[in-house]
């Protein structure tokens, strides 16, 4: 008797970083490092303060009115505010680039392997 098997025959889960998560993570670190050193700031940030202030003077809010006339907190982020208050905006931005292009770096390893660390790379500087 036949026994049922899979059909597509899955590779093991590597234990360490794909060398594309590597590169791309490497370069947004760069990237990140040399935006903070140059002191270039986007037009987003005094938003972003203002949010990181808002959670550590009032903790979880649904409404504020102190910007352009009210808005509803929630529907920006959940998440921003209490790692802004802990990392700081630019600690924040800084460390979801550098998780951002190693993900994709490991999403391009599984479809890419050959140009892979290239896109990587171009993704964490563009």
């Amino acid at each position: 008797m036949a026994v049922a098997t899979d059909a597509i025959a899955r590779p093991a889960r590597p234990t360490t970083m794909r060398r594309a998560a590597v590169a791309g993570a490497l370069a947004a670190a760069v990237g990140v490092a040399t935006v903070i050193v140059a002191g270039w700031r986007g037009a987003d940030l005094p938003a972003q303060i203002f949010r990181v202030e808002l959670f550590r003077a009032s903790g979880f809010a649904i409404w504020n009115n102190q910007w352009f006339g009210g808005h509803h907190t929630p529907g920006y982020s959940v998440l921003f505010p209490p790692l802004g208050a802990a990392l700081g905006p630019l600690g924040v931005g800084g460390a979801s680039t550098v998780v951002a292009a190693a993900a994709l770096g490991d999403l391009l390893e599984r479809v890419a392997p050959r140009s892979a660390p290239a896109g990587a790379v171009a993704f964490a500087l563009v």
